[in-house]
C-alpha cells in the first residue's frame, strides 16, 4: 500500500514504515500528526485519485526529528552602483 501526501507545497509518495524528511510540523518530537491532504491512494492495481485529496483517507506520521537547515543569505548586489531614486529622477551617489 502506498500513498501521495501533501504537506509544506510539495508531494511526497509514502509506505507504511517510510522515513521522509519535511517541512517543520507543529509538535513535538515523538508526537503523531495526521496527514489529510492525500492524493492518491494504491494497493497493488487498485488505484483510489482524489479531486483534490481523497476523501476519509488521512495518513498517521510520527515526528523523529526537528532540525533547523542551513541559514540562507537574502542579500543581493546590485553590481557594485548604488541607485537613489529622486523625486525629479535617477541618481547616482
Amino acid at each position: 500500500m502506498y500513498a501521495v501526501v501533501t504537506t509544506g507545497g510539495r508531494q511526497y509518495r509514502v509506505s507504511p514504515g517510510d522515513t521522509i524528511d519535511v517541512e517543520k510540523l507543529t509538535g513535538a518530537v515523538g508526537d503523531t500528526v495526521a496527514l489529510t491532504n492525500v492524493q492518491l491512494v494504491g494497493q497493488g492495481a487498485e488505484v483510489t485519485i482524489g479531486a483534490p485529496a481523497v476523501a476519509g483517507v488521512r495518513v498517521e506520521a510520527q515526528i523523529t526529528a526537528q532540525k533547523r537547515g542551513k541559514k540562507k543569505s537574502l542579500s543581493s548586489s546590485t553590481g557594485g552602483a548604488k541607485v537613489i531614486v529622486a523625486s525629479k529622477g535617477i541618481a547616482n551617489p
